[in-house]
Formats: structure tokens, sequence, C-alpha cells
């Protein structure tokens, strides 16, 4: 399983939308938490500092250790996701030989079903879906619930696994696939964090394995506060330097969920005569509640009902 996908679950995640007055019948939600604070921006990173001695802790273990750690919680954060409604605020911006041309911000309610990533679209650049907008939202909702119900198992598993091939990074294996070492310390969001720098081994030619990431690990909780991935290549379509960059905030101190994504990349469209477009995304993430199937049993009186054939 790619984990940059799971990185870039909510940023990739299919574009279809349920509609604002519907919801699955057997959806419970319950707040969990205050919901996530929304800044306007994150403030400027603290500088990475060089680690002092004696190393104990996180700080201890090998570089490729380390590594496997925040693979691994990584993972578990894009997992954690399927239990969880949220509120998804987009906002996109595209430029074309430095002329803004798209500038939208539209705010969805994330949800799972069936295990698959769904997005609810509530409101387009500040005004709530209405009229034939609300009335497409239904139809695809009820389109979805209606392809996802009638998938066989091996179709879920396989689409269940968000499988972003066209993204084309890889952390599954990222000390086997990379060169990593430890950068420093550094404060994040009042966490301090261990940075782990990661670089293309030399000599190798994969455009997926032209990447330095930079990957910053809160020393209590073990959790990745940060995941910061740039192209060192043309791949795909996507221009050398693009950067992808996730920040996880820690819900109920020691849930981590991502908070912030934000994706800044030149890309060529082939519809435009491959004219190149300069997109700036950013997906701000908050209002986690927990979403949860519910089944409730009454007690009735007389004899039980007639089996059905």
């Amino acid at each position: 399983m790619s984990l940059f996908a799971v990185a870039c679950l909510l940023l990739f995640a299919p574009a279809t939308v349920l509609a604002q007055s519907q919801q699955p019948a057997t959806a419970a939600m319950a707040a969990v938490s205050a919901p996530v604070n929304v800044q306007a921006a994150d403030p400027p990173p603290a500088p990475i500092t060089p680690l002092t001695p004696p190393f104990t802790g996180l700080a201890a273990m090998p570089a490729a250790q380390i590594a496997d750690l925040a693979a691994e919680r990584i993972r578990a954060a894009a997992h954690r996701l399927q239990d969880y409604v949220y509120l998804d605020t987009e906002h996109n911006q595209n430029y074309i030989d430095g002329a803004l041309v798209v500038d939208h911000t539209t705010v969805s309610e994330s949800i799972f079903i069936g295990g698959l990533p769904y997005l609810r679209k509530i409101s387009v650049d500040g005004h709530p879906l209405a009229g034939k907008d609300l009335a497409l939202e239904n139809k695809l909702y009820d389109k979805a619930v209606k392809e996802r119900t009638s998938l066989n198992e091996e179709t879920r598993a396989r689409l269940m696994k968000h499988d972003l091939n066209n993204n084309r990074t890889n952390l599954d294996h990222l000390a086997e696939r990379f060169h990593v070492e430890v950068a420093g310390q550094q404060s994040l969001d009042d966490h301090d964090c261990l940075v782990l720098d990661v670089t293309p081994i030399r000599g190798t030619t994969d455009p997926d394995l032209q990447r330095h990431m930079q990957i910053a690990i809160d020393t209590a909780t073990r959790n990745v506060i940060n995941l910061r991935i740039e192209y060192l290549a043309d791949d795909n379509g996507f221009d050398r330097g693009t950067v992808l960059e996730t920040r996880y905030h820690l819900l109920g101190g020691t849930i981590a969920l991502p908070y912030r994504q934000s994706f800044d990349s030149v890309v060529q469209v082939p519809q435009l005569l491959n004219k190149k477009i300069h997109v700036v995304k950013t997906h701000t993430y908050s209002n986690y509640r927990k979403f949860r199937a519910t089944v409730t049993i009454h007690e009735v009186e007389g004899p039980p009902p007639p089996e059905t054939p």
C-alpha cells in the first residue's frame, strides 16, 4: 500500500460529493472533542537544530527504525479517518502566465461510505448549495450509495487501499528505497519533534524516487506532526519543485489526524495544448466527529413475526 497515497488521501480523494440533506441511514455521529482550531495560516516553522547528547528515547533509535515507525503512524492516521466525519475546506488557486484564473473555496463534509472516502459538498465560495446544485448533489449521493453497496469484496478491498499510483511516491519501504538520516530537532505547534531527512540514493534514476522528504515526529507521542515531500525531477506531469505538505494535529492530545494539507505544483494540461498551470491548493480539516454504525434493539410483546421466505 502506497503511504504517499495514504498521506494524499484527502487532497486527491474522489471529487464525488453527496447532498447536504442526506446521510446514510445507519450513520450516527457523536462529538468526541472540541473542533480542531483552524488558523488562518500556520506560523513559520522553527529552524531545525542539531541533536545534542545524551541520546535517549526516539533519538537513540537507528534512522531506519524511526522511518519504519513514521510510516506506520502515517498509515494509522489515514486508516483512522474511516472513524470520523469532518469538514474539508479547500482553497484552490490556478495561475496561467502569472495571472490568477481560478480562485475558489469549497467546503465539504467528508465521510466514508462502504469503507471508501466520500465528499458531501456544503458550500462554494461562501454560498450554501441550493436549487439545482443541491438536487445534483442528491443525485450523486444516491448513485454513490448504489454503486458502493453493489461492489464485490475483491473490488472493495482493492479500492479501500486508496491506491493513487499516479502520485508515484511510495513510503512503505522508506529506508530501503531512500537515504534516511536524522536531521535534528524542531519545535512544531508546541511539539518537540525529531526530524528525518530523506533523499534519493546515489545513482537512482527512477522518477518516483526523486524526492526530498522531511518527516517531523513528536518525541513524546511518536506521532508524525508534519510530512513534506518535494519533487526533485519532473514526474508524471508534475514539474520539478512540486511540494506536498501535510500537517497533523493531536485530537484529545493523543490521536493524530490530518489538520492541513497544501499542494504547490506546475502541471501541464494536454487539453490546453500542454499549457503550464501553477496550482496552489490548500485543504484545512476541522470539526472531527466520531462516525459509527449503530444497531438498536427494541423489546416487543407478542409472538415473533413469521419467517420471510
